[in-house]
């Protein structure tokens, strides 16, 4: 999951001011996947990866799923009040007049806090409308065609390696062929809405920028 994480960073994240920057970012994305592998949401093929997303997901994934973002949570939690003490002793330990020790932790903390909301800020700037349009498509498709639809986000291979993300894509379709599972997606690029049209994908009018590919039966 890191190795995918730092991928993601730097294949979908906002563009990154340093080294640090880089390494908050890599944390946003480890954070979601872990959260989204425990609900089983994340496919993967050698150095691909991609995340999933529908109506149907079992309540022990639903459950595994909500332990580990309470688990990340309360991880961050004791990484802010661990920032706040440390504030707190430095300047205690300065004896610096006029200075609140609390203000000090305080200052702390969000020093601690602003790398990681710059990064989720950076993350949603580059989602833009597609994810919207994504959820919009994929529930008035299930509403008026039926069936089971499923949304794909999130996917993106190593620099260089195009066959995993091929290999990645074909499982996934010839998964969702099997059980009749139509997929919506967003692409975030023009070279990855190729890649999508070339695999069945057409344009949502009514959902822009979303890409719909309705369920199939494989012949038997």
């Amino acid at each position: 999951m890191p190795a995918f994480a730092r991928l993601l960073q730097r294949r979908l994240g906002a563009p990154a001011a340093g080294p640090a920057a880089r390494v908050v970012g890599a944390g946003v994305w480890l954070f979601a996947l872990l959260c989204q592998h425990a609900g089983g949401r994340v496919l993967s093929y050698g150095a691909a990866v991609a995340s999933v997303q529908g109506p149907h997901v079992p309540l022990r994934r639903r459950l595994a799923q909500l332990a580990v973002f309470t688990a990340l949570a309360a991880g961050l939690g004791l990484l802010l009040v661990v920032a706040d003490a440390a504030g707190e002793r430095v300047v205690a330990g300065l004896g610096v007049r006029g200075w609140p020790v609390g203000v000090a932790g305080g200052a702390a903390a969000a020093l601690v806090l602003a790398p990681l909301v710059w990064a989720v800020v950076g993350l949603a700037r580059t989602s833009g409308n597609g994810a919207w349009a994504v959820t919009a498509a994929r529930r008035a498709r299930g509403r008026g065609a039926g069936g089971i639809w499923w949304s794909v986000g999130d996917l993106a291979a190593a620099e260089g390696d195009p066959v995993s993300a091929g290999r990645l894509a074909h499982h996934a379709l010839r998964y969702a062929d099997a059980h009749g599972v139509g997929l919506v997606a967003a692409a975030r690029t023009p070279e990855l809405a190729r890649a999508y049209r070339c695999r069945g994908f057409t344009a949502d009018p009514d959902h822009p920028p979303a890409l719909v590919r309705p369920p199939r039966r494989r012949e038997q």
